[in-house]
């Protein structure tokens, strides 16, 4: 065999190596980004929410104070100093908190103390009364879902009319925590609509 024919041979070679490397670079790194964009949603779900309150006088927005994280919420929570306790046995708090359900098909079982809301016409309606203007609150709403559902959300919304989800992944119990800001002392009402057992609501006053 010639020497120039030796010469491409090792030529072709050398680009099939170097074109293969450059694929498996390329497959690995986007393999890499799959991972981190699949690990962030999921670390998503759990999230905090913050729900802007407003103004009843003046209409003005009120912004969240800051952001918390599921940390700070956690060791909050862990106090259980509880600004109002809510379930469906105890659906009032004098001037604090109140909890007003909307059946378009379902019950509240007298034996678990749960209500089962059945259809996306059912809902939840969550009421805040602020202690002074100003505050923050944190709430932990105890729900599950009927079971797993592609595409199917716990869905809540604002005094505003903001929207915040969480999706439904099984049927086991999961904690909703969010935060509402107020800048009154007017109530403060959110709605919990989608098909869900809801087992109670705790509201905490942010320090």
């Amino acid at each position: 065999m010639k020497l120039g024919n030796i010469s491409a041979l090792a030529l072709i070679a050398l680009l099939g190596v170097g074109s293969l490397s450059t694929g498996l670079l390329h497959a690995q790194h986007g393999s890499n980004k799959q991972q981190k964009q699949s690990g962030s949603q999921g670390a998503g779900d759990d999230r905090v929410r913050a729900f802007r309150g407003r103004h009843r006088k003046n209409g003005q927005e009120v912004q969240p104070v800051s952001e918390m994280t599921l940390s700070q919420a956690q060791q909050l929570l862990l106090i259980k100093t509880y600004y109002a306790e809510l379930s469906p046995r105890q659906i009032y708090v004098e001037r604090k908190g109140y909890l007003s359900f909307v059946f378009g098909g379902g019950e509240i079982n007298g034996r678990t103390g749960n209500a089962r809301l059945d259809s996306t016409s059912s809902s939840v309606e969550i009421g805040i009364k602020p202690s002074s203007p100003g505050k923050s609150y944190l709430a932990d709403c105890t729900v599950k879902g009927h079971g797993s559902c592609a595409g199917c959300y716990f869905r809540i919304t604002g005094p505003d009319g903001q929207i915040e989800v969480w999706p439904v992944q099984d049927s086991e119990w999961k904690h909703l925590l969010f935060t509402v800001s107020a800048g009154d002392t007017d109530w403060y009402t959110l709605k919990l609509q989608s098909p869900v057992t809801f087992k109670s609501c705790n509201i905490t006053e942010v320090p």
